[in-house]
């Protein structure tokens, strides 16, 4: 056991399967953390998250041509979301790209790393660029609620004396920092976070907070089918910079503002939570797919994320589940 998981356990953090990666999934009182994080600042460590380092005299200009960020801009320091696309603009795989003095960390979901990492490769030719893998050197950290940026800046001096970097990266509408942090003083991060005022909580709370502010993850919203602006991963993009691949049918789409999906947030009728990809059907036929389902927040319900046709994509709009319970849209992203 890790030094960070055994801070974990001492916080009675209860560990499972999350989408073929080992993750905290709780530390025993999923309504409190979600209030944490709906009210104050919630501190989710990211277990089992992979990570590459880039190195090379032409990394930050190989980077910069190859993903959809601007790299070339990117401080020390700091972290921008970034994907890797395909001809057409579809989503190969994407993670937080770091800045570091000597090399860049590209960090993320296992099986989101496991499609970019080779596809990136694959373009390295004469670039002095060497791709290899960090997983276990770092550990990552989001932060996020209404409290986040007060509670990092009260927790500095200890994040700075850990090693770690924390920079701004949104969750959907609601605040968030993400912290990287050499994997040995992840229990520091921990220790300083809580001392600011942050609660430590797990993944099925995150998941909670992601529906409510439309937060797309890769997995569940993104993954190879979709353009990132169709999932609600628009902060990934960088629209001012050179050509990247796949940048021209996600700035024609983005130009002509019709998109062919849009992220949207539904209210479905209780029940059972709606596995993903379960198809919402409207008078027409078939208008979209759950993404991530969650209980309400209130009573017996359930919300949802989902990926919809854009023209079916409006407030107000009435769909119904094959099981008969209808879903009606809350929330358009944008």
């Amino acid at each position: 056991m890790t030094a960070l998981e055994s801070a974990l356990a001492r916080r009675g953090a209860r560990t499972g399967d999350r989408a073929g990666r080992r993750a905290v999934l709780d530390l025993g009182d999923v309504a409190g953390e979600t209030a944490a994080l709906a009210g104050g600042a919630g501190a989710v460590v990211l277990l089992g998250w992979a990570a590459q380092s880039v190195t090379g005299a032409d990394a930050r200009a190989f980077l910069h041509r190859m993903l959809t960020q601007d790299v070339r801009s990117l401080a020390p320091g700091s972290a921008r979301p970034a994907a890797l696309l395909d001809v057409r603009g579809r989503v190969q795989g994407e993670g937080l790209l770091w800045a570091l003095p000597d090399r860049f960390v590209l960090a993320g979901e296992p099986a989101a790393l496991a499609r970019l990492v080779p596809a990136l490769a694959r373009y390295v030719v004469a670039d002095d660029v060497a791709l290899a893998d960090a997983s276990a050197a770092w550990a990552h950290v989001l932060v996020t609620g209404p409290r986040t940026e007060a509670v990092v800046a009260a927790a500095r001096v200890g994040l700075d004396a850990a090693g770690a970097c924390a920079t701004r990266a949104d969750l959907g509408t609601a605040v968030a920092l993400r912290v990287l942090v050499p994997a040995a003083r992840g229990g520091d991060v921990l220790d300083a976070l809580e001392a600011a005022g942050a609660r430590v909580v797990g993944e099925a709370a995150l998941d909670r907070a992601r529906v409510a502010a439309a937060a797309p993850w890769w997995g569940a919203e993104v993954d190879e089918r979709v353009m990132p602006t169709e999932a609600g991963a628009r902060a990934c993009v960088s629209f001012s910079k050179g050509c990247d691949l796949g940048q021209e049918p996600v700035v024609m789409a983005e130009h002509r503002g019709r998109p062919a999906w849009t992220l949207v947030r539904v209210a479905v009728a209780p029940g059972a939570l709606p596995p993903r990809d379960a198809p919402l059907r409207g008078e027409g036929g078939a208008t979209g797919r759950v993404t991530t389902a969650v209980p309400a927040a209130e009573g017996d319900g359930v919300v949802a994320l989902a990926l919809l046709r854009t023209d079916a994509a409006r407030v107000g709009a009435v769909l119904h589940l094959d099981d008969g319970r209808a879903a009606v849209v809350e929330v358009v992203a944008r």
